[in-house]
């Protein structure tokens, strides 16, 4: 039992860290079975196909933007177990309405209305799942486990997303819609069991009790993000990571089946290997997230990022860009997990929901105007190519990914020199393991 434990960090841990899998698996699942019963069922040879795949994607990613800021504020003065016990059972809630439609033979219309409105529901009650586990994990994880901890929690994460981007569809060919939906359903109430399993946690302090003002709270939050410098500092690697992550959503795919030529097989394999390597940095970043120190490591492995990035737009076969596909995905992996530590060392108690809050809508914005400013750019030199009598130069994909990975080298550079420069100041306060309430 003690080698359990030790590996598990503690038994609250290792329950919050099963809700944490059950709970994504459930989103991974849904997001896979929406866009396959659109493309082959709902919305099969219709023109507005593109629209209606696109607004899947707003409906899961539009609350990041618009919900997350303000839901980290209420987070902050609930309790964080009950938070999210009512976050799942209300996501699991919403599914219902949605299978009684599916089974009803409805319109096409009215099942991707439905289905739009399901996806948009999740993604709203996840922005308040989401700080309240950052707010538990804060008070449960001992300060000499958080690297173990931020390793274990990312590894569960990239194993979910491969095995649900596989399984959705899956199941939604063999066993149809309304089986997928309840499956989804499932996983959100084990989710909710798990959670009401955790035991003696530490009330975690409301801070500010003062102020009783939403606003005066919410710009708190902002404030105390921009001035801690480690909080800072992980906000605006962030924003980096947003920019290269929106330019790559608008040109992986080109630039691998146009510019590469690779077949469909063949992408889909260069993709794997990004999950693939994730997976094998988040087994061996720990060690390393020890040896050299979170603050340390997180600014340089950015540049490493950019570096691998880099590398990959300069491949020009299969195996090149599956080799600098999986570097891509351990440098991500070691990124995610230095991340965890410092946050969770530097947030004052009481301001984890808004300060992870704020950093979500950081990389939703900057991933977005990345991706839009870069797809209008492509966009407008295919015109132009277009009325010149020509195609658009399959090297453009490249360079649009080379210019996301020069913006992650120069700010990981910069980032470490001003950590260089700053002085250090020790926290005022101490992130305590969990103790009974």
């Amino acid at each position: 039992m003690g080698r359990t434990a030790r590996y598990l960090v503690s038994r609250n841990f290792a329950l919050l860290w099963v809700a944490q899998a059950t709970s994504s698996f459930g989103e991974f699942v849904l997001g896979a079975t929406a866009t396959v019963w659109l493309v082959l069922d709902l919305a099969r040879n219709d023109p507005l196909l593109p629209t209606y795949v696109a607004a899947v994607v707003i409906a899961s990613s539009a609350p990041r933007l618009f919900i997350a800021p303000f839901a980290g504020v209420w987070v902050d003065r609930w309790r964080a177990k009950p938070t999210m016990v009512w976050a799942d059972v209300i996501r699991a809630a919403l599914i219902v309405p949605v299978i009684a439609i599916a089974s009803t033979g409805p319109s096409k219309q009215l099942m991707i209305g439905s289905l739009l409105c399901l996806l948009l529901g999740i993604s709203v009650l996840s922005q308040f799942f989401n700080p309240a586990r950052a707010a538990l994990m804060q008070v449960v994880i001992p300060a000499e486990r958080r690297v173990d901890a931020s390793s274990k929690s990312m590894f569960a994460g990239l194993g979910v997303a491969v095995i649900a981007a596989a399984l959705g569809p899956a199941l939604f060919s063999l066993y149809g819609a309304i089986p997928a939906l309840a499956a989804n359903m499932l996983t959100f109430l084990v989710s909710a069991l798990v959670i009401a399993q955790t035991r003696n946690l530490a009330v975690i302090p409301i801070s500010e009790p003062e102020i009783a003002s939403f606003w005066s709270r919410f710009r708190s939050g902002i404030v105390t993000a921009w001035r801690v410098r480690s909080i800072r500092m992980v906000l605006i690697g962030v924003g980096l990571y947003g920019v290269s992550l929106g330019i790559n959503n608008a040109v992986l795919s080109l630039f691998a089946l146009e510019t590469l030529r690779l077949s469909a097989a063949e992408y889909g394999m260069v993709a794997a290997s990004f999950s693939l390597g994730g997976l094998i940095g988040a087994a061996f970043a720990a060690p390393l997230v020890r040896k050299v120190g979170s603050e340390r490591l997180f600014p340089s492995v950015i540049v490493a990022l950019g570096l691998c990035y880099f590398g990959y737009a300069f491949t020009r076969d299969f195996w090149s860009a599956a080799g600098m596909m999986l570097l891509c995905g351990v440098g991500f992996a070691v990124y995610l997990v230095a991340q965890g530590p410092i946050l969770q060392a530097s947030t004052p108690p009481g301001f984890m929901g808004r300060v992870t809050a704020v950093s979500v809508p950081i990389l939703g914005l900057s991933s977005t105007l990345s991706t839009v400013i870069s797809s209008q750019l492509l966009s407008y030199a295919s015109v132009r190519a277009a009325d010149a009598g020509s195609s658009l130069d399959p090297r453009a994909y490249a360079i649009a990914i080379a210019a996301g990975a020069t913006v992650l080298c120069i700010g990981g550079v910069v980032m470490t020199l001003g950590a260089h420069q700053e002085p250090r100041k020790t926290a005022s306060w101490v992130s305590s393991p969990e103790r009974p309430s």
